[in-house]
């Protein structure tokens, strides 16, 4: 049987993104160890790692847990920088003059210049293009294999700024920034300024960070530069990130920028976040974007709303059932009319599907691609090949809130007073004299195991082997309304 889960959620939709963010921020007084936050990652099982000067910090997203030298053994200090995951599953961090740390199977090792690396305070490490750690010491570069750090077997030049996903590296040497690949200069530009950090994004600019608070960018040998007048600081970026959306974020001592569709937006404490230095950018799997700076932990997530009215092309203003097609078509019920939403155009349909003059509660589409439409007053319209065919829902007497098909091709109609169920052409109506834990239906669901999980105004029943089963005040199941029914990928219910 699946596991149960009440669950409350308030959620804001939008089909269209704008750069507002909400601001929610950690410091020393909700968990950090301590205020500098330099180096973000979420590892492949999920966790979100974090290091500052005060310890290394898992975040499970209730708690952060702690990693130093006093309480974890294997680690020598409590001083970290950089987090990098090879394509091993192995967490590599770095530490300020105490070499490289490892988290593998829950046991974190040390490594330092008696495992082979010229100094103990790393420099530059990167991921190479088979997934590989990478560490560039001043006269080479060092390679893990085999549980030890190689020397690669074609020396590197020392002076690497960034290394690119398929494997080129960017250097800077007597004004030469070059690109290598395949061993030759892909690129030489001789430059009358000193490059300090370079990143080279996926639509291949490469955005540098020089002297004289100078940001630049390369594209097709043509370089841009911007200043003030783009809204962008004067101050040099000292970290730099591309979201999956494809936009730039540039960490500053004097706040946050982000770039997208050619414009700077910028951000500082002022608007929330927890410092105006920034030290890491990090984007996660839900796409929520993490800051660290030198005062905290900073989490920026989108509070976009676009609204939408009949101006815009709906049949009402007053929207009751939303639902998306097969062909990814949102179709969008009124009180009088409806509405179908694609390729960016909203359009009334209502007079089309026969439902301009009646109030839409509930939409779904079924195996075979037909649209079933419910309606205030009672009745169902099927949709096939351009044809309606009209279901009075009889003895129902109240109007349809939702309709859903079952695995056996069943369709399912729960009203304001009963449910009803249409099988081989014959509609057969339930109430709670069956089982059914209240009148009013308002969610269907089906699980993986073929059992029909029914919302009502009193609680949950699930029907299961020809039986209806009330499990109000059961199995931590309240006798509330319970209005939506989803099952996750572990087979948990949540309502």
């Amino acid at each position: 049987m699946n596991s149960l889960k009440t669950f409350s959620l308030i959620c804001l939709f939008s089909l269209a993104a704008a750069a507002q963010y909400r601001f929610d921020s950690w410091t020393t007084d909700n968990g950090l160890p301590q205020a500098s936050v330099n180096s973000i990652l979420q590892t492949r099982d999920g966790f979100l790692w974090m290091t500052t000067f005060g310890g290394l910090v898992r975040y499970d997203g209730m708690r952060f847990d702690v990693y130093n030298s006093g309480n974890t053994k294997g680690l020598r200090t409590s001083r970290f920088l950089k987090l990098l995951e090879d394509k091993d599953g192995n967490l590599w961090i770095t530490t300020e003059g105490q070499g490289i740390a490892r988290f593998r199977d829950g046991i974190f090792t040390t490594y330092t210049t008696e495992n082979g690396l010229n100094s103990n305070q790393v420099g530059r490490v990167d991921i190479d293009s088979d997934g590989d750690l990478l560490i560039d010491e001043h006269d080479r570069t060092l390679e893990w294999k085999n549980e030890a750090f190689v020397p690669l077997a074609a020396e590197e030049p020392e002076n690497i700024l960034f290394r690119t996903a398929t494997g080129a590296s960017w250097t800077f040497k007597n004004s030469h920034l070059r690109k290598i690949e395949n061993g030759r200069a892909a690129v030489d530009l001789v430059t009358d300024f000193n490059v300090l950090r370079v990143f080279q994004d996926s639509k291949d600019r490469l955005w540098i960070a020089a002297d004289k608070n100078l940001l630049l960018m390369l594209k097709d040998s043509k370089l841009t530069s911007y200043s003030q007048a783009d809204n962008f600081p004067d101050a040099r970026f000292t970290t730099v990130f591309e979201d999956r959306q494809g936009a730039i974020w540039f960490g500053t001592p004097v706040g946050l920028v982000r770039y997208k569709d050619e414009k700077f937006t910028r951000y500082a404490a002022a608007d929330g976040l927890t410092g105006d230095v920034v030290t890491a950018v990090y984007q996660d799997r839900e796409n929520t974007i993490w800051v660290g700076t030198q005062k905290g932990l900073s989490r920026l997530t989108s509070r976009a709303v676009t609204t939408y009215s009949s101006a815009d092309g709906l049949a009402a203003d007053n929207i009751y059932p939303i639902f998306q097609d097969a062909a990814g078509k949102i179709w969008i019920g009124s009180w009088s009319g409806l509405t179908v939403y694609e390729n960016g155009v909203f359009q009334n349909v209502g007079e089309r599907f026969g439902a301009a003059n009646d109030n839409v509660t509930a939409l779904t589409e079924d195996l075979d691609g037909n649209l079933w439409l419910g309606f205030w007053s009672g009745e169902v319209k099927r949709w096939k090949n351009g044809e309606p065919t009209n279901f009075l829902l009889k003895n129902s007497g109240a109007n349809v809130r939702v309709i859903y098909q079952d695995q056996t091709g069943n369709m399912w109609f729960g009203t304001s007073e009963n449910l009803v169920r249409l099988q081989d052409g014959k509609l057969t109506v339930f109430t709670t004299n069956d089982g059914i834990s209240g009148e009013q239906i308002f969610a269907l669901h089906e699980d993986r195991e073929g059992n029909l999980w029914i919302g009502t105004d009193a609680g949950l029943t699930v029907y299961r082997d020809g039986k209806f089963t009330a499990l109000k005040g059961a199995e931590e199941v309240p006798a509330n309304i319970v209005r939506s029914i989803y099952e996750d990928a572990d087979g948990t219910l949540w309502f």
